[in-house]
């Protein structure tokens, strides 16, 4: 009875050791995924966040398409997910794309989708700019045909590097026949309604957060030997004169031509961000190219006015820094107001701009 007792007492020892073990590793887990805003696993193309994909609808409460694209070395739903409060990974997090109070409050007949592409320095890719384009084209005329929505008019919120993404599809998709395209893409174009870049950068003229990018695809090349060399090419291209001004210029010409015409709205950051920060990210051979360029400087404007904005295009001041552009915690905060208000009025507008294009 002694030994039975003994064993009984140890036995419930061990059962309270492992219940302890279990609560504190639970705890862990949890503390660990709070302080991540990080919601949802990552899958490349498109996915439709509303309405869900997977509850049966009629479909005719959605009217137009509202489609984000992510920027450099970002991934939804982190590209569009905030915590509730700054600084508070306890608050909870808030996917203003998704939120039923935000974005789906404003426009409701939207259906909203985001589309991923690889964008993680650190992942690797093959694809060069023409590729991420070729995708988006791809992906949106499938998924449009296969519900039968091609002549539903969208709109495009791009962020960072994902706009020069949209701006070449678009400009590809106005080719009527080409060998990769045979037309069959040019619905895109044609029933595109408006276009919103968050923080695009179109000009050559400060390259200091592609140059970052570029150095960070260079040491993730050389720490894992993964193919990153397409999108690192192009981001060595674009400091060159000719190659981002051709490409934005056919942009340009495409969104005021009568054929095609649409508005375009351009966001820019107006907080410098800590690009020392930046910087001690790097590997140290590769920090010095960067220091020269930045000098002294503690903080600055990743992507500066003068390069966010476009001719002809409506330009609007965000009081953030560059990471934050397409980030919104509530429906209070007054950049998304000024956001959201303009794909409101992208959406309102639709059948007119529809209706000039002829």
């Amino acid at each position: 009875m002694a030994e039975l007792r003994g064993n009984y007492t140890l036995l419930s020892a061990t059962n309270i050791l492992a219940a302890f073990s279990a609560t504190l590793f639970l705890y862990l887990t949890r503390s660990y995924y709070i302080r991540s805003p990080k919601v949802e696993k990552q899958r490349l193309g498109l996915t439709q966040l509303h309405p869900d994909p997977y509850v049966p609808t009629d479909g005719n409460q959605e009217t137009i398409d509202i489609v984000a694209i992510h920027g450099l070395d970002s991934r939804s739903p982190d590209a569009w997910t905030v915590w509730v409060k700054d600084g508070d990974p306890k608050s909870g997090n808030v996917h203003w794309l998704k939120d039923p109070h935000m974005l789906r409050s404003k426009i409701g007949n939207a259906r909203i989708l985001t589309h991923d592409w690889p964008a993680s320095v650190g992942e690797g890719t093959s694809m060069g700019i023409f590729d991420l384009a070729q995708d988006l084209l791809s992906s949106l005329h499938e998924h449009r045909s296969r519900t039968g929505t091609t002549r539903r008019p969208i709109i495009f919120v791009a962020s960072c590097f994902g706009g020069l993404i949209v701006a070449k599809a678009l400009t590809m998709s106005s080719a009527p026949c080409t060998d990769s395209t045979d037309g069959r893409y040019e619905h895109i174009l044609r029933y595109t309604v408006g276009v919103a870049f968050l923080g695009t950068h179109f000009k050559e003229t400060d390259t200091l957060l592609y140059d970052i990018t570029l150095m960070r695809i260079v040491a993730a090349r050389d720490a894992r030997s993964e193919s990153t060399e397409e999108l690192a090419e192009y981001l060595r291209n674009i400091k060159s004169r000719s190659y981002l001004k051709e490409m934005i210029g056919a942009f340009c010409y495409l969104k005021d031509s009568p054929k095609y015409k649409f508005p375009v709205v351009c966001f820019y950051e107006t907080e410098k961000t800590d690009v020392k920060g930046l910087v001690r990210r790097l590997p140290h051979r590769l920090r010095a190219n960067i220091k020269a360029q930045i000098g002294s400087e503690d903080s600055r404007l990743l992507v500066k006015p003068s390069s966010a904005c476009l001719q002809g295009a409506a330009t609007e001041p965000l009081n953030v820094t560059h990471n934050m552009l397409s980030k919104f915690s509530s429906p209070k905060d007054i950049n998304f107001q000024r956001l959201s208000g303009y794909l409101r009025e992208f959406a309102e507008g639709a059948n007119a701009v529809l209706e000039a294009k002829g």
